[in-house]
């Protein structure tokens, strides 16, 4: 109850590179990296010592000094009377996905540098024709400053026509995987 580690899988070994006799009897502050923001350590042991189950993603740092990212669940075990005895933490290592989201999201806002700094309009829209992108030389086009375009959706700016003249390049575009290259004049 006092959060020192009494057991190990093979498979907390293996990703963390501690064996058990490193960790066992010892706090898992060992794993700490001193990335995470305090507060969710406080909302972790606020949770699981009201008998709460927490779940939440946690940055730990493994023998090697390495990041480890892991996505959580710590369960708390109740004897018969409801007192708590132990604490099940059951982790599963998302490393490698946490490391694509950011590489994903650091190609994203370099791609809306480029787009930002182009005089061409470049707009990005989802598949319901709703604007998730704008370059600013798009707000200067449609004289809508693009904190009021961003999540509105063609039809709501263009006539229905129009509209779903635009729906249908984008379409043709999804369903063939080609660049399509139209010219029209905004009305």
């Amino acid at each position: 109850v006092d959060g020192n580690i009494e057991y190990v899988n093979p498979k907390f070994t293996k990703v963390s590179h501690y064996t058990s006799e490193d960790v066992i009897g010892k706090n898992p502050r060992v794993l700490k990296s001193g990335i995470m923001p305090n507060q969710v350590y406080k909302n972790l042991w606020e949770t699981i010592t009201k008998g709460e189950v927490w779940r939440g993603e946690l940055c730990n740092r493994n023998k090697d000094g390495k990041l480890i990212w892991e996505d959580c669940v710590i369960n708390p075990i109740l004897d018969e009377q409801g007192n708590i005895t132990n604490y099940l933490a059951i982790k599963e290592d998302v490393t490698e996905k946490h490391f694509l989201q950011e590489q994903l999201k650091e190609s994203e806002n370099k791609l809306k540098d480029v787009f930002g700094a182009m005089t061409d309009v470049v707009v990005e829209l989802d598949r319901e024709g709703r604007y998730v992108f704008i370059a600013p030389t798009a707000t200067d086009l449609l004289f809508i400053p693009s904190d009021k375009l961003l999540g509105m959706t063609l039809h709501e700016i263009f006539p229905k026509e129009q509209a779903d003249v635009y729906l249908s390049y984008i379409y043709e575009c999804l369903d063939t995987y080609k660049i399509i290259t139209k010219e029209y004049a905004l009305e």
